[in-house]
């Protein structure tokens, strides 16, 4: 698994240079938001980037724990660009091989190590309690991450991804006892906002 992981580390680092100027003037206003989040941590902020793993490789012999193909590794790298301005604290993944190399670009920008969790078993009161006052961004699944955003909001808004869908990004604002929530789509320009019944 992480020999896999190594192998894709020069190939992040050539296209690295490619995405580096990705963004969109609207996620790049969001992104100085989320910084000063950060310097106002004593007010209690937290914010939570949610995202589902990248383009897995379906063609894997190992259809319990493909790897990403090439248009993934792609993304995971577009997806280092993307968080490029935004201060991280900590980075987690699942277990699986395609949400560690989704994790992995941007871990290595940042310098943060990936830490493992379980979506399943995820006491999410524990989780946000651990986090407090953290940017944390979270790799999951096309089932688990509107789950865990569900949780995080505290009721159910948001349904189960569409298995061709690998570019939404959930942004949940845990501040001073209020949380607000949106999703906005990289692929299209991520300044665009996606089906949201109820902002805050």
């Amino acid at each position: 698994m992480y020999k896999t992981m190594r192998s894709y580390l020069s190939f992040f680092f050539i296209y690295f240079l490619i995405f580096g100027l990705y963004s969109c003037e609207d996620f790049n206003n969001s992104a100085e938001e989320s910084e000063e989040d950060t310097e106002l941590a004593v007010e209690g902020t937290t914010k939570f980037y949610l995202i589902r793993h990248a383009e897995k490789d379906r063609a894997s012999s190992d259809s319990k724990n493909p790897p990403l193909k090439q248009v993934g590794m792609a993304r995971a790298i577009k997806w280092a660009s993307v968080f490029q301005t935004v201060q991280l604290n900590k980075i987690y993944s699942t277990h699986y091989l395609r949400t560690m190399e989704t994790a992995s670009p941007t871990a290595v920008s940042k310098g943060l190590e990936v830490l493992p969790y379980d979506a399943v078993k995820l006491d999410v009161a524990a989780f946000k309690a651990k986090n407090f006052n953290n940017n944390v961004l979270v790799v999951g699944h096309s089932n688990t991450i509107p789950k865990l955003a569900n949780a995080l909001i505290g009721k159910e808004v948001y349904q189960q991804i569409e298995d061709h869908i690998n570019s939404y990004l959930y942004v949940i604002t845990i501040a001073n006892g209020q949380t607000s929530h949106m999703v906005l789509n990289v692929d299209h320009c991520i300044s665009e906002y996606i089906d949201l019944p109820n902002n805050q």
